[in-house]
């Protein structure tokens, strides 16, 4: 608990950036930013959007389809 404030979240984004930068990778998938348990499953999970955009992310917009089979 003592390091709560220790912002250890981007401290591990920092070292992945800087481990794939070091080996030339240019991209890394920080995952996708929903809420699996709302329900609509693909409703934005705004904090952890905004936590991204701190570490310097940019989004990607994805279409989804649903098809209802009777």
């Amino acid at each position: 608990y003592k390091h709560n404030n220790n912002q250890l979240g981007v401290f591990q984004i920092y070292k992945t950036v800087e481990y794939c930068l070091s080996i030339k990778i240019n991209f890394l998938d920080l995952g996708v930013s929903h809420l699996p348990n709302s329900n609509n499953p693909l409703d934005p999970k705004l904090d952890l959007i905004d936590f991204k955009e701190q570490c310097g992310a940019v989004g990607v917009v994805r279409q989804t389809y649903k098809k209802m089979f009777k």
